[in-house]
């Protein structure tokens, strides 16, 4: 992560300049240098820079982040897309055997022990019938229940919960992607400032509910 970068890309959202942030400690040429990536800064100072722009250290590595680093992401991709076929099936397989096994090590926290439940809710859906709505089968319903539970008691929605969402939203009850929605916009902290995971939270609600009243 590209800590200097990262900050000043946040700064400029906020539409502050060095100057604004500059304190007795903390110079306008220790920041500058800062973001250049000549110098680092003692995570005290970083924090109390971020706190004085109202952003919280989530945040801050959350923007920083990379996607390449994803539990969730990492194994969608070696998933791949999800049409039936029979190679598919077995990487759908496979997926979820390594999220289970994951689990049992101690690896990929709780992002292992979703992928899982989602990796088993596509596998139960596929094997229905088409004619019915995702959320009525009773398969899809046992493993899409815990990620609604999780995201409803949620107090706040980082990262973690936009993912969750993104994997299960197609498999919720319209009730629950009405409630889940609003509780998105709710207890998005993490990301409210942030214009790229905003404009995917309202992309997804978006499209979560134009699938369910089409």
């Amino acid at each position: 992560m590209n800590y200097g970068a990262t900050f000043k890309r946040l700064r400029e959202d906020k539409g502050l300049k060095i100057v604004d942030l500059e304190q007795p400690s903390i110079s306008r040429s220790l920041i500058g240098k800062f973001e250049k990536g000549h110098t680092r800064i003692s995570a005290d100072r970083l924090d109390k820079l971020l706190s004085d722009m109202g952003v919280s250290h989530d945040e801050f590595l959350f923007l920083g982040g990379e996607t390449n680093n994803n539990y969730i992401y990492m194994l969608l991709r070696e998933m791949g897309v999800q049409s039936g076929k029979p190679q598919e099936k077995k990487q759908l397989e496979a997926m979820i055997l390594k999220a289970t096994n994951d689990m049992r090590q101690g690896r990929g926290g709780i992002s292992a022990r979703f992928i899982r439940d989602f990796g088993l809710m596509i596998q139960g859906a596929l094997a229905e019938e088409e004619n019915l709505q995702i959320y009525d089968i009773d398969i899809v319903k046992k493993h899409v229940r815990p990620a609604v539970n999780f995201l409803k008691q949620a107090e706040t929605w980082g990262q973690i919960e936009l993912d969750i969402f993104t994997l299960f939203y197609f498999g919720m009850s319209p009730s629950d992607l009405l409630i889940l929605s609003r509780l998105a916009i709710k207890r998005a902290k993490f990301y409210t400032q942030l214009r790229t995971e905003k404009k995917r939270l309202v992309d997804i609600a978006y499209t979560a509910f134009t699938d369910c009243f089409l």
